[in-house]
């Protein structure tokens, strides 16, 4: 990123796409750089950018500062949301398969919907509550957010053409509910043709049979 001047034409558009790029194989450190090029340009895409920006820093250990962003885009989002177009997305997940498995922490999300960033709003929460106190505004979006997550609802998923079953079978681990996760997962390995997600599934079912994460 260095060797190109700021003002080089078209650079934070390309910024963008290398920080993803680099992001998905697990290179946070330079992605994290990459986007704070991309960021200073004010196409319409900017919350994707900080959306990312907010992943690499959970997966560099700072999930305060990564839950602070993902807030602060989810209540721009209920606002004014994103175009549904089909698109694809960093995602933090912190089983092992995520460090491991190029291209895990990446999903192409066929229709935006307002539930994938509250899912990963979740699981970044859950994932700070292990480190430091939430404040009170969190914790109530925790609580929140399982209450919305009925039982109709998880069903409904199970057939979704989104790729969140792997964010799904988190968040149902760390909230006590692992033969959900387990059955999530299952359903996904045995229906999906992503093979990247579908050998990610595989390890992260492995790891919480295993009692890990």
């Amino acid at each position: 990123y260095e060797d190109f001047s700021e003002s080089r034409e078209g650079f934070q558009r390309s910024a963008q796409a290398l920080s993803f790029m680099a992001a998905s194989s697990g290179l946070f450190g330079a992605s994290l750089k990459g986007f704070e090029w991309a960021i200073k340009d004010t196409y319409s895409n900017s919350i994707m950018i900080e959306d990312n920006k907010s992943v690499a820093l959970a997966n560099l250990g700072d999930l305060e500062k990564a839950a602070d962003i993902s807030w602060r885009n989810l209540k721009m989002l209920r606002d004014k949301p994103l175009e549904p177009d089909a698109y694809y997305k960093l995602v933090y997940i912190p089983f092992k398969s995520n460090q491991d498995i190029l291209g895990s922490n990446s999903i192409k999300i066929e229709e935006w919907s307002l539930f994938t960033y509250e899912l990963q709003h979740a699981i970044l929460l859950l994932s700070k509550k292990r480190v430091t106190p939430l404040l009170q505004s969190e914790r109530d979006f925790l609580s929140n957010f399982a209450e919305d997550l009925s039982q109709e609802m998880l069903t409904s998923f199970f057939d979704t053409k989104q790729t969140i079953h792997r964010m799904l079978a988190f968040y149902l681990m760390s909230v006590d509910s692992r033969a959900m996760a387990c059955k999530f997962l299952e359903h996904f390995i045995s229906t999906s043709n992503q093979t990247v997600q579908v050998q990610a599934a595989i390890s992260d079912l492995d790891e919480i049979k295993a009692g890990g994460a």
